[in-house]
């Protein structure tokens, strides 16, 4: 899934520095806490890197209404696909990375064991989802964070996934991590924004409501804290 590598020159990045709608890294505690996070970082790598590793233990994963904007997930310290990878793209972009978004339609299968029963019976087979790329060294390089480092190791432990299905969710910041490759039926290519798949992205409170929302949260985090 990897591009051809280009010099940085001749590529038109403008579009992957910007902040937008969704990607909200304009409002200062979000530009804040990015700079937090690569305070002690050197390198592009470096700062690509500690923002991964601080997506993957601090913001949790959970079936959520997608009110995909960066400064919302960050308060409140969860999300799904589309909300965790806003908020990732834009803790990059605010850094000085270039990044951007791919986009994928996925088998619904895979979220079966994280949510209640009842509320899977309510998804389509197809999901769409979404995953970080940023730009370093002179190409595109896929950094997955959909698990969380708690719900990931609790997922192994309780045979929900197994290796062979996801591998590791480390990354190396030199080689493409893309989660949930055993799940992805077709790839739609990348995107500059989330906010071209707003309204697609609505399907799911169409069909689920609020109250439906915060026992899906309960349920994910029953499992990711049982001892």
């Amino acid at each position: 899934m990897n591009e051809v590598e280009v010099s940085k020159d001749s590529l038109d990045l403008k579009e992957f520095f910007k902040p937008t709608k969704s990607l909200d890294f304009n409002k200062s505690f979000v530009k804040n806490k990015a700079l937090e996070i690569v305070k002690d970082a050197e390198t592009e790598t470096d700062k690509a890197l500690s923002i991964f590793n601080w997506m993957k233990d601090n913001i949790k994963f959970s079936v959520s209404n997608t009110d995909a904007k960066a400064s919302r997930t960050l308060k409140k310290g969860y999300g799904e696909c589309a909300n965790r990878t806003v908020l990732h793209v834009a803790l990059l972009r605010a850094v000085g990375i270039p990044a951007r978004m791919r986009y994928v339609d996925l088998k619904s299968e895979l979220l079966q064991p994280i949510i209640p029963s009842f509320l899977f019976s309510r998804i389509p087979p197809k999901l769409g989802h979404i995953w970080p790329e940023c730009y370093i060294d002179n190409k595109w390089i896929s950094c997955e964070t959909f698990y969380d480092t708690a719900l990931y190791e609790k997922m192994l432990e309780k045979n929900m996934i197994t290796k062979d299905q996801v591998p590791t969710i480390n990354w190396d910041g030199k080689t493409d991590l893309i989660l949930l490759k055993n799940w992805i039926l077709e790839d739609k290519g990348s995107i500059d924004s989330f906010d071209v798949l707003n309204i697609k992205a609505q399907f799911i409170e169409k069909l689920i409501g609020p109250i439906v929302f915060k026992k899906a949260i309960q349920h994910t985090d029953k499992i990711r804290n049982e001892k």
